[in-house]
């Protein structure tokens, strides 16, 4: 029970190291960076688990060697039981499938759903320090400062930010970026229009901007050409097709009981 609880606090601090970017999965991520100008999110995450859960896994070696192992209340075999559902055995794997499809479904269609209408918001609002009602924005009155390009490698894919600044300029740190994907990133557009996102930055750019002292707070980045309502469909479909799959799980374990109590 007791190596659980190490390695379930070990997987919420690397979570946390890796959304605040700071501690070992900054180190890791950096590491990276510089031998091979790549981030991979999953072999920072796995090193930066490992890091954590060591000493607490020695501790608790420690711990139980110096007062011997304590037995486990009974309680604990309720959960054990529902843990061997999901991770043994077959119909229990199809209904733990199912749940996790069914949760990114939902999470996709509540953000579609929340997301809002287009709204026009201009980037002088952004830096007097105003908020868009909307995550759908079109951004007016910008100017992308494409000579402060940032780029991040995210698993392979390279990704492309660019500072946007109000054409009457002024404003000490950034408070609005730009995504840019494919030929956008080679001919930037006129017009920015694409859903917005609060603290948007990958980080080792949030950090990067932020040590020289050019990140405002509350800044958002816009992805240019991403419409957030459109994937309301999709979204609602994958959790229909995760509910399913849950369901038939818990029919096909009944199934197994009925036909061994026979």
């Amino acid at each position: 029970m007791y190596y659980a609880l190490a390695g379930l606090a070990s997987l919420v601090l690397s979570l946390l190291s890796w959304r605040s970017y700071w501690g070992p999965y900054r180190l890791i991520a950096d590491l990276q960076s510089s031998l091979w100008a790549v981030d991979i999110v999953n072999i920072s995450l796995i090193v930066c688990w490992a890091l954590f859960y060591a000493p607490l896994h020695l501790l608790v070696g420690r711990v139980e060697k110096r007062f011997g192992v304590t037995r486990e209340p009974v309680t604990w075999k309720r959960l054990v039981a529902v843990l061997n559902f999901f991770f043994e055995q077959r119909p229990g794997q199809l209904a733990g499938i199912g749940l996790i499809i069914f949760c990114m479904g939902a999470w996709f269609w509540g953000s579609s759903a929340t997301a809002g209408p287009l709204t026009t918001f201009s980037v002088a609002q952004a830096e007097r320090g105003e908020r868009p009602t909307s995550r759908y924005v079109r951004l007016t009155d910008g100017r992308i400062l494409t000579e402060s390009e940032l780029s991040f490698t995210r698993n392979g894919s390279v990704e492309h930010y660019y500072p946007v600044t109000s054409k009457q300029g002024g404003a000490d740190r950034f408070r609005v970026f730009v995504r840019l994907d494919g030929s956008d990133a080679l001919s930037p557009p006129a017009e920015i229009i694409g859903e917005l996102s609060f603290d948007g930055l990958p980080g080792p750019l949030r950090a990067h901007v932020a040590d020289q002292n050019l990140l405002a707070p509350d800044y958002f980045v816009v992805r240019h050409r991403r419409n957030p309502g459109s994937e309301g469909v999709f979204a609602a479909e994958m959790a229909a097709f995760g509910a399913l799959l849950f369901a038939g799980g818990l029919v096909w374990s009944r199934a197994r009981k009925r036909q061994r109590a026979t």
